[in-house]
């Protein structure tokens, strides 16, 4: 018998803070796209990749939605995209007002 062992390893490929791809645009007055593309995070230590485009929408909590709580008027928004480098979990993006 074999065991399987995911192991988190980082994916050492971009040059330092890169980004490729991942246009924005808006859909609605609550929801953004973000295209598919990779950037490096800002630790330098893994390529966060988006394989398909997604949809954020902020009057949703969590992935591919706004961090916490709902969105304001006057409030300056930073796209943060957001990956795992064992794969585990699905790619995403997500909205927040802390930058």
């Amino acid at each position: 018998m074999t065991a399987v062992v995911s192991v988190n390893l980082p994916v050492v490929n971009a040059p330092y803070l890169s980004v490729s791809g991942l246009e924005i645009a808006w859909a609605t007055v609550t929801t953004l796209t973000v295209a598919a593309g990779r950037a490096r995070n800002s630790s330098n230590e893994n390529d966060i990749i988006l394989e398909s485009g997604v949809t954020i929408n902020g009057a949703n909590n969590g992935i591919n939605g706004l961090d916490t709580g709902a969105l304001a008027n006057n409030t300056l928004y930073t796209i943060y995209a957001v990956g795992d480098s064992s794969k585990l979990n699905t790619s995403g993006a997500i909205i927040s007002a802390s930058a």
